[in-house]
């Protein structure tokens, strides 16, 4: 970061091996390397569907319920 003063950026932090070290994995998630990209959206795609499942779940029984008391 340019706007750090040379105190910051030096090793001694670890700052800058962090940094890169984030960016080479975050490229290779990017990257799909070792299927975790795939893995990560299918995951969330799952949780998802459930989420949306439980609102349709829950809408219907509110639906029954309000049809059943009216009746």
């Amino acid at each position: 970061n340019f706007c750090l003063g040379k105190r910051w950026r030096s090793s001694q932090t670890g700052e800058e091996k962090y940094q890169d070290i984030m960016l080479a994995d975050f490229r290779a998630f990017c990257a799909n390397d070792n299927n975790r990209l795939v893995n990560f959206w299918n995951e969330l795609n799952d949780l998802a569907n459930k989420k949306i499942n439980e609102k349709q779940r829950k809408s219907s029984n509110n639906n029954y319920s309000s049809i059943k008391s009216n009746a």
